[in-house]
């Protein structure tokens, strides 16, 4: 269990998350009363949602449509908000990137 948890620590702070939740999970099924585990693995579900995100800002800002429609697929927050306090349909129509506003009015 330890080990477990440790490698997933590790694996985190490498960028690795979706194998770090793996291994929290296996923490969990071993010992559900972990809260260390349950606290790290609220975490590591939050620096994924913002990275999703900060990857749809990127998409939006640049006018990667078929890029915007496959995070969207993927249950990004269209409604998310960046740091400056804008969500990605924002970057798109200040882009003039139609078609990811397109993309964008039709889930939000």
């Amino acid at each position: 269990e330890k080990a477990l948890f440790r490698r997933a620590m590790s694996r985190t702070e490498l960028g690795d998350l979706s194998l770090a939740t793996a291994d929290l999970k296996r923490v969990l099924q071993i010992n559900p009363s972990n809260t260390e585990a349950k606290e790290a693995e609220r975490k590591l579900h939050t620096k994924a949602r913002v990275r999703m995100a900060e990857s749809l800002f990127k998409a939006a800002e640049s006018g990667e449509t078929a890029e915007v429609r496959r995070l969207v697929a993927n249950g990004v927050d269209v409604k998310a908000k960046s740091s400056s306090g804008w969500a990605a349909l924002h970057f798109a129509a200040t882009g003039g990137h139609e078609g990811v506003v397109k993309v964008l009015l039709g889930v939000a």
